[in-house]
């Protein structure tokens, strides 16, 4: 179902219709006849789940780049799914990301405690990657789900920047920098950099990573924190035996599992496309596919030279 706004448009979709069709379809096709429960077992079914009600699983993606760009969707996902969640429900967030700036990632985190002050249950499936900042959004679910081979952690900051002030030199350029407050820029991609100036930089960034794990310890109890919270990243098995996650399993496989016990609705928030940008998309895939049209016929003249 698509609920179409003026800022943008909320796909719902009833996951378990999906999921049924596949289990229909491979009974059919594989032959197995599926067993139909007597008409009082579905009775007592039914008068079980009025006495024990089953929530909702809310399930949201998120895949995140270097400057969180997927935030605002997220947020209006979010506020759609508080909208009607009560305590009895969960919201499963399956969460890709390798992290990136802190004010993005930041936010993004802030939007996943919106749950949690709801008094809603959260998962977070993590199939590929969620480090350093997607890990500071992981850790805090009350559940972290991760595959066999996951990357996790990474719980460390790290800045760059190029310094070209010899190379501006060597060219005759002069750069000025007229800064209020002592400290305001104090490393610069064109001026001459100072040791109190890369002092003050590192003393910023340490007191960002201070925060990060400040964050991960309020919500996650870690073996041999310091040991941990260094910058190296872990793989699911690994990231299980240092409490980083609680369990192992695909995304997949816990989705649909809950589809045979509980009713799983999907969310997500798209934004508005204007006009340029479906030109723009529309000339993107037919690049797309000119490219793909080519690199396919060079490759038939390569097998038919050698």
């Amino acid at each position: 179902m698509f609920f179409s706004m003026p800022a943008g448009q909320l796909e719902v979709r009833v996951l378990n219709k999906e999921y049924d069709v596949v289990r229909r379809t491979m009974n059919q096709v594989s032959g197995h006849k599926i067993k139909r429960p007597k008409f009082s077992e579905i009775l007592k079914q039914v008068q079980k789940r009025r006495l024990e009600p089953q929530g909702t699983i809310f399930v949201i993606d998120f895949t995140g780049d270097t400057h969180a760009s997927g935030v605002p969707a997220l947020a209006r996902e979010i506020t759609a799914v508080l909208e009607t969640a009560t305590p009895e429900d969960e919201v499963v967030v399956r969460l890709e990301s390798p992290g990136g700036v802190v004010h993005g990632y930041g936010l993004a985190t802030a939007q996943l405690e919106r749950i949690k002050q709801a008094n809603v249950k959260l998962t977070v499936c993590i199939d590929k990657v969620a480090a350093s900042g997607g890990y500071m959004m992981a850790c805090v679910a009350d559940k972290v789900v991760a595959a066999p081979l996951a990357i996790v952690g990474s719980i460390g900051v790290i800045a760059e920047l190029p310094n070209i002030h010899k190379l501006l030199n060597r060219a005759g350029i002069e750069y000025e920098q007229i800064v209020a407050g002592a400290y305001k820029r104090p490393l610069s991609i064109f001026a001459e950099n100072t040791p109190e100036g890369r002092e003050k930089y590192q003393e910023q960034i340490s007191r960002t990573f201070e925060l990060f794990r400040q964050h991960v310890q309020k919500y996650r109890s870690i073996k041999d924190f310091d040991k941990v919270a260094d910058g190296h990243v872990f793989y699911g098995q690994e990231a299980l035996g240092k409490n980083l996650i609680d369990m192992i399993e695909t995304s997949e496989s816990l989705i649909s599992r809950l589809t045979k016990t509980n009713r799983v609705v999907a969310v997500k928030w798209n934004e508005p496309v204007n006009m340029m940008q479906r030109l723009g998309l529309a000339a993107s895939v037919v690049t797309e596919a000119v490219a793909t049209k080519l690199l396919a016929i060079t490759a038939q003249e390569h097998r038919f030279i050698r």
